[in-house]
């Protein structure tokens, strides 16, 4: 689970959430009026509203105190990952069960060395992360993440 922290560790570098908005941090270079440097509230893309040269340069301006990541453009917000065990560790399946690119469950599918055996371990996998999704969406296969 993800969770706020002090605006004082914030990235520079890109758009979050903070407890007053979507903002980014604008440099005194970049907002090109001396001492306007700070968080402006902006779109999702990091396009301000209102530019921090305008007539009213801190029309924008907020002085948050927290925030968090934004999901990232492109990765999925839920997903899953079933991959191959080593035959040393037992050999079938591993699932992960994941929320903004970060492991929040799954488990171990072990099977034995037979093509059928590792068909079932792997629908095995596959039917506990479909209920999964279930139960985050109702029907997985309809919901956009």
């Amino acid at each position: 689970m993800t969770t706020w922290k002090p605006i004082h560790c914030a990235p520079h570098d890109r758009v979050i959430l903070t407890d007053e908005g979507t903002a980014r941090y604008v440099s005194a270079k970049e907002a090109g009026v001396a001492g306007a440097s700070g968080w402006y509230l902006c779109y999702s893309c990091g396009d301000l509203p209102l530019p921090p040269a305008s007539d009213n340069p801190d029309s924008c301006s907020v002085s948050p105190s927290v925030w968090i990541d934004l999901p990232k453009p492109g990765v999925p917000q839920r997903d899953i990952s079933i991959t191959p065990r080593p035959a040393e560790l037992g050999g079938g399946w591993q699932l992960r069960l994941l929320e903004y690119g970060e492991e929040v469950g799954g488990g171990v599918f072990p099977a034995g060395p037979s093509q059928s055996e590792q068909d079932n371990a792997y629908n095995e996998a596959l039917a506990e992360a479909e209920e999964w999704l279930d139960s985050l969406y109702g029907d997985h296969q309809n919901a956009s993440a």
